[in-house]
């Protein structure tokens, strides 16, 4: 229960944000799952690949830089991309790679391969 001798309510972070995008320069692998199952639905699955294509965007994918991987999973999980530090193959990879299939939903699979990539 809240006490109201204690509480206390303090503004922060009143200063607005930069119109800045973060950009990820670190020498990382990133692995992105993409679900294509029926519980998305169609509009949710559109919205997980703009997703994607956004956040590789925001990533300075190269050699010295970020690596990028993507798997699509319903019943079954399958590889979109292998590791890439080829901005451009990795977003048209998701934009053509990509089918909605409304399946099941194989998380744990799709998990178990993004290890192995």
């Amino acid at each position: 229960m809240l006490d109201d001798r204690r509480l206390e309510l303090v503004k922060c972070n009143t200063q607005d944000c930069p119109d800045v995008k973060p950009v990820c320069e670190s020498k990382i692998d990133v692995i992105l799952l993409v679900d294509t199952s029926g519980s998305i639905g169609e509009d949710g699955f559109k919205a997980s690949k703009q997703f994607a294509k956004n956040f590789v965007s925001q990533m300075k994918v190269g050699p010295n830089n970020v690596a990028v991987g993507v798997i699509a999973f319903s019943d079954r999980p399958y590889i979109v991309q292998p590791l890439s530090t080829s901005s451009s193959d990795i977003i048209g990879s998701i934009e053509t790679g990509i089918l909605w299939d409304a399946g099941l939903t194989a998380t744990a699979s799709a998990l178990s391969m993004a290890g192995q990539l």
